[in-house]
């Protein structure tokens, strides 16, 4: 049995999938399987994969039908898994050669069900890291589900934790509670909701604060095209939290960071229908689907809204919830 086992989903990852997959192979720590899920890619990515097979047996492909996305497709791959800790990687991103390494030893180490490690963002000109604050060690879990769940709070718009890249999870824990990803062609974004997921159901996490995972931020990639942020997928995103919350009997909990997050994501979206589409029409078509549900209305009257967010957004706040009335 491998001690991690890697799942990537391969679309048309371009000349970027040859560096990723050396990045993966060339690892000073060897004990790993690599799982290539091929979703039907047209840009010669399948044949790519297939020249590092013939290569090195570590590497098993799984082919795809049609189309699954990202989601689906990492399921796949979960489903056949056989190492000790799952580790995740986008088909045109690298990492540190030591990285599994650093990783690994630090879940055995302390007896993790999840090492949460630290992404960079590899912008075309410049790299960006988001750093943890100073934390106890039994604090990591309660701060990064928070963080997570409120996405970001009043720290700042983006979550600490919300990539599953840069992490390792412990297999058995993903198997006990059948945790798995949900269809990106209806629901996103689908790595916070995994992550919260095995938050919820964690025993034991812990931080690695040495940055070990570049993340290419390319805008016509998956999870930056427009049909990954669609409105009806947030909206769905948004019940599948309350539900997860709900089922797991913790909302009481975090209602607090639920209802700033989905407040937050959502008054996002509506104001991109006023502001950058200029759609007065989509405006209301958003408002008529928030109605379909109580949820909403709830949400967007406990949503607080920071003393720093402009006039104009809290004014906003304000009529979406005389409209949901």
């Amino acid at each position: 049995m491998p001690k991690i086992s890697v799942i990537i989903p391969v679309y048309n990852a371009g000349v970027y999938l040859e560096e990723c997959l050396k990045s993966i192979l060339q690892q000073t720590f060897q004990d790993i399987e690599v799982i290539l899920i091929l979703d039907c890619p047209t840009d010669g990515s399948d044949n790519v994969c297939q020249s590092f097979l013939e290569k090195d047996s570590r590497i098993k492909i799984i082919y795809n039908e049609h189309n699954l996305h990202i989601g689906l497709s990492r399921n796949r791959g979960l489903d056949i898994a056989q190492g000790e800790y799952i580790a995740f990687s986008d088909d045109d991103d690298i990492r540190e050669l030591n990285m599994y390494e650093v990783l690994y030893s630090k879940a055995k180490q302390e007896d993790a069900d999840m090492v949460i490690g630290l992404t960079v963002n590899a912008y075309k000109n410049q790299h960006q890291v988001f750093e943890y604050p100073i934390l106890r060690e039994e604090d990591f879990r309660d701060f990064a589900l928070i963080d997570l769940i409120s996405c970001g709070g009043i720290r700042s718009d983006n979550p600490l934790c919300v990539n599953i890249h840069p992490h390792l999870y412990k297999r058995s824990l993903l198997e006990k509670y059948q945790l798995r990803f949900v269809d990106t062609k209806f629901i996103v974004p689908e790595d916070r909701l995994f992550n919260i997921n095995v938050l919820l159901n964690a025993r034991k996490v812990t931080l690695e604060r040495t940055p070990l995972y570049f993340h290419r931020i390319i805008q016509n990639s998956e999870s930056h095209s427009q049909s990954y942020f669609d409105f009806n997928k947030h909206v769905c995103y948004v019940k599948n939290i309350n539900n997860l919350l709900q089922s797991t009997r913790s909302f009481q909990l975090y209602c607090f960071a639920f209802y700033i997050g989905a407040g937050k994501l959502l008054m996002s979206d509506i104001l991109n229908s006023l502001i950058t589409n200029k759609s007065i029409r989509e405006f209301i078509c958003r408002i008529r689907l928030l109605k379909s549900d109580a949820i909403f209305s709830s949400i967007f009257h406990f949503y607080v809204v920071s003393q720093v967010e402009k006039k104009h957004i809290r004014f906003l706040k304000k009529i979406v919830c005389c409209l949901l009335k």
